[in-house]
């Protein structure tokens, strides 16, 4: 008999991070504001923990340039490095100079702010 898909999942955290770590069961992660202490790893489905302890599949959850927490999240692959010129900005900075050091790009017809 195979375990259930939540102890499986609980598995598979413990054998990819080497640590003991319980699946969230209300979306929150990590060990600082949103993850309050607690060390819950993100589930697949929103498999990013978040610099503010949040999971979630969106680039705000998974840039390592926005703090993704690799430790947290689902998997340590999770985390992304962005892609310049392709990625679009998560925190209003767009280019590869002065504040723009992540080489994001503008969203839409907006343009963000090199400073």
């Amino acid at each position: 008999m195979l375990p259930q898909p939540s102890l499986r999942l609980g598995l598979a955290t413990i054998l990819a991070t080497g640590a003991l770590a319980a699946v969230s069961p209300d979306g929150t992660c990590g060990m600082v504001k949103g993850g309050a202490n607690k060390g819950y790893t993100c589930f697949k489905e929103k498999a990013c923990c978040s610099s503010s302890g949040y999971c979630g599949a969106e680039d705000a959850y998974c840039l390592s340039s926005a703090g993704c927490q690799g430790s947290y999240s689902n998997a340590t692959s999770a985390c992304r490095a962005p892609v310049p010129g392709t990625t679009i900005s998560v925190d209003g900075t767009c280019g590869t100079v002065e504040a723009g050091k992540f080489g994001y790009k503008c969203p839409g017809t907006d343009c963000c702010s090199a400073a």
